[in-house]
């Protein structure tokens, strides 16, 4: 009964059933979400603030709500050896949820609580702000259909070290752009973080090249003229 249907990432093609009959029978695209440039407005909250412009330390940000296919849990075990080796690495969890306290009691059980930080949810007026701010984002989720986690830092120019899901399968380029890990090792992880903290410089250049790759592809202006041209086309 459908006129086409729209995947917005390889991913989601992949993922769903008889995508590829959908794509037989001419209907099937693939068109993603866009980004585009808010102001940068730093936070109310000055301790995070704070942190965020301290240039001492390394950030790395999570925005997920705690739920179970987010791997909070799993993305804790992976850094609590890095995070004990590396005083000054800072990892920041915003967002809420129904395993929010679990999280942050796992946090307290692991003696991480100064350096992992779970401020509740940041408003959107300042997530393009900390995620500017912020050296490198984690994404540790076990499926997305696109993925804005992914594309939003890399269009502010900070690089993603990431699962292979949604989007990031596409943009998230290892040694160029940021790190792909399968979501079941917790090793790659680890190694993509810990080359990420002794190598700032070479981290920066990750985030410039995030930036040229999706600036002009996937601002709102591009994919824009694309669904147009989809409407026009039916």
């Amino acid at each position: 009964y459908c006129d086409s249907v729209n995947f917005q990432s390889d991913y989601a093609t992949d993922i769903f059933l008889n995508s590829g009959r959908v794509f037989r029978a001419g209907i099937g695209y693939t068109i993603p979400l866009g980004c585009s440039t808010p102001p940068f407005i730093p936070p109310r909250d000055e301790g995070l603030k704070k942190l965020f412009e301290d240039e001492q330390l390394v950030k790395f940000v999570y925005l997920a709500q705690f739920h179970p296919h987010k791997s909070h849990m799993w993305l804790l075990d992976a850094l609590k050896e890095v995070l004990g080796k590396n005083d000054n690495v800072r990892v920041v969890f915003s967002g809420d949820g129904s395993l929010i306290g679990k999280v942050k009691a796992r946090v307290d059980h692991l003696r991480l609580s100064r350096q992992v930080l779970c401020p509740g949810r940041i408003d959107r007026a300042f997530v393009p702000w900390i995620l500017d701010q912020a050296d490198c984002v984690l994404v540790a989720s076990r499926t997305e259909t696109f993925g804005h986690n992914f594309l939003e830092p890399m269009f502010f120019g900070t690089p993603v070290i990431g699962t292979d899901v949604g989007i990031g399968r596409e943009i998230v380029r290892d040694y160029q752009t940021g790190f792909l890990i399968k979501s079941t090792s917790k090793v790659q992880l680890r190694k993509a973080v810990e080359f990420s903290i002794r190598n700032p410089e070479k981290l920066k250049c990750y985030g410039a090249n995030a930036q040229a790759l999706v600036r002009d592809a996937y601002s709102w202006q591009t994919v824009a003229r694309r669904y147009v041209d989809l409407f026009r086309s039916m």
